[in-house]
């Protein structure tokens, strides 16, 4: 899977994505990152290997359905996942889930 196409599975999951930063004083909002990489050795070599995301969703509303259309995106596409991990942002009064994913 490429980049390009990540970014298009975020934006089935919600309109405003935006690659390493952004912000909105309304709506719901997506902001992801590439992280690392992962490699599998075998064979004195590099197997495979996956590009590790973080990706963070904002908002200001009570149980969104987004993070579970997230999940549910991810796993349909075979993109391994963590999270959320979900933490209030005071400074702005957004709620903040947060997933670690792995591209291949």
């Amino acid at each position: 899977m490429t980049i390009s196409e990540f970014k298009c599975i975020l934006l089935n999951c919600c309109d405003a994505v935006y690659h390493f930063e952004g912000h909105q004083e309304k709506g719901d909002y997506i902001i992801w990152h590439e992280i690392g990489k992962r490699h599998l050795h075998a064979d004195n070599g590099s197997a495979e290997s996956a590009v590790r995301i973080a990706v963070d969703y904002f908002t200001k509303r009570e149980y969104p359905e987004e993070p579970e259309k997230l999940e549910c995106a991810f796993s349909c596409n075979g993109i391994s996942f963590r999270g959320p991990d979900i933490l209030f942002r005071s400074e702005t009064n957004m709620k903040q889930y947060s997933y670690t994913v792995e591209v291949t």
